[in-house]
């Protein structure tokens, strides 16, 4: 039971954080005759909604009371239940992703330096960030903004973003190894390769890279690597199902050509088209009658030249034919 106080609660939304402020924002509980209006309600949709009718366990409310009167609120046994609808109380981090760049000396780790994504976080530096305290040895840190970090918060990255990588205090002809640790790191779409940029070479983020610096050159392993995204290439399952299929004409000059398939069972395929980098660049469903027939494929435009892989993937999304075409 309660006394002097409004029939209303509010709560700090733990499910809300403004992308530019960082700030969040408080709930309205009203209960108002038999309808309990919710405003702004953090599961959208109407205002009215019956499952906040209920104090979640652990969570944190407010109430007012009326002028100078003195408030009361009493909670019992009777009061309790077990059955209500559960609604998020408590603060939702947004995701997170760890990239550990470590730097090892004949295969011992000398230093490392750290990449914190949060979307919460810009590329300026800020309170996300930490400066790197140069050690009397080896030195690997992050550079952003020409400052040297050890832990460098960041926005999640994009497809073309570099992270670039500084070193210093090498030893001449000492070998040394250098690896992006990717084992906490994700991020949808992207794939991570460190970048050599004296042999203008990347590999894939999580290798072991080797190098010794000689005498003359070891000043210009300071910015030798950086680490650029990627966007993630399309994996083509190899082909375990009897039956193929090929292409003609092939070369592909135009925007169709047909499809001969051969002992193929029938159903709905999506016929998808995948360039040399592992990309998806073009996709549309045929159906097929079981056995040998020509389809034809309409794209919407001309492939670039090059070499591309055609999929053919059931209903069920399992890739069951492929073939190498040429496009000039």
């Amino acid at each position: 039971g309660h006394s002097n106080i409004y029939n209303t609660y509010w709560y700090l939304d733990p499910t809300y954080q403004d992308p530019g402020t960082g700030y969040q924002r408080y709930i309205t509980v009203q209960y108002s005759g038999s309808n309990i209006i919710v405003t702004p309600n953090p599961k959208g949709g109407s205002s009215v909604d019956a499952s906040f009718d209920y104090i979640q366990s652990g969570q944190g409310f407010l109430v007012n009371n009326y002028g100078n009167a003195i408030p009361s609120i009493t909670f019992t046994e009777a009061d309790k239940t077990t059955g209500a609808t559960n609604n998020d109380v408590f603060g939702q981090t947004s995701a997170t992703s760890l990239m550990s760049i470590e730097l090892y000396k004949n295969n011992v780790l000398a230093d490392a330096t750290v990449a914190n994504f949060n979307n919460n976080f810009t590329k300026a530096i800020g309170n996300e960030d930490a400066s790197k305290m140069m050690n009397g040895g080896e030195n690997i840190s992050i550079t952003e903004s020409n400052n040297d970090l050890s832990i460098d918060g960041l926005p999640m990255p994009s497809v073309n973003d570099v992270l670039p990588v500084r070193l210093g205090q090498l030893t001449a002809n000492t070998t040394y190894q250098l690896k992006a640790d990717i084992s906490n790191f994700t991020a949808v779409g992207l794939e991570a390769y460190v970048r050599d940029n004296m042999l203008n070479t990347e590999v894939a983020a999580g290798s072991l890279i080797s190098f010794t610096p000689t005498s003359v050159d070891v000043q210009s392993y300071k910015d030798r690597f950086s680490v650029v995204f990627k966007q993630s290439k399309v994996v083509v399952p190899v082909v375990t199902v009897k039956g193929n299929i090929s292409v003609f004409p092939n070369p592909v000059t135009a925007k169709s050509f047909k499809v001969q398939t051969a002992n193929i069972a029938s159903g709905k395929y999506n016929a998808v088209m995948v360039n040399s980098f592992g990309q998806e660049v073009f996709s549309t469903l045929i159906t097929h009658v079981e056995g040998s027939k020509t389809e034809t494929v309409n794209m919407s435009k001309a492939l670039s030249s090059g070499v591309y892989t055609l999929v053919l993937k059931s209903a069920e999304g399992k890739s069951v034919y492929q073939t190498e075409i040429l496009a000039k």
